[in-house]
């Protein structure tokens, strides 16, 4: 456990140091619209506030659940044209209906559960800008914490990869 809380806080301490380093670029893109794919899958629209931020905003849909993430980005250059990195931080509020079936002796049980869920979320990531063309492709990870309104909490990671038209 030492190990793991070591090279995150490393890998922070490395991240964050890097950032005076590389001046910000361009986004390519006022608004941008596309989709997500991951644990987190939906319609992504992203907006730039400046050259080197951005707001995304996720409309994700899972079976029997969908939820809304926004995030503030920061956009940072690789140093090759057009790939930028980001980072951000943001909030989410999910609602599901769980359909959960079991079976106990040799009966099938259903059981509804709604819940909704807040969250906090960080995100970093890739976002490459096909040159000549209105497309954009990211890849990022996603970390996530939610609280339910039943009490209870969840963590994951949340890698994904997205598609975006730039307009």
């Amino acid at each position: 456990m030492k190990s793991l809380f070591f090279k995150i806080v490393l890998l922070t301490a490395l991240i964050y140091g890097a950032i005076p380093v590389l001046g910000a670029q361009n986004l390519g893109y006022k608004t941008a619209i596309g989709w997500r794919f991951g644990v987190t899958q939906g319609l992504t629209i992203k907006t730039a506030l400046r050259n080197d931020a951005a707001f995304e905003g996720i409309i994700a849909l899972w079976p029997y659940s969908m939820g809304v993430t926004g995030l503030y980005e920061v956009h940072k250059s690789t140093g090759t044209r057009d790939l930028n990195w980001y980072y951000g931080a943001g909030a989410h509020i999910n609602w599901t209906t769980h359909r959960n079936y079991y079976f106990r002796h040799e009966r099938k049980y259903f059981v509804y559960e709604p819940r909704t869920a807040f969250g906090l979320d960080g995100i970093i990531g890739l976002e490459l800008h096909i040159p000549r063309s209105p497309i954009a492709i990211s890849l990022d990870i996603k970390p996530t914490f939610n609280f339910y309104n039943d009490g209870g909490a969840y963590a994951f990671l949340d890698p994904g990869l997205g598609l975006k038209f730039g307009f």
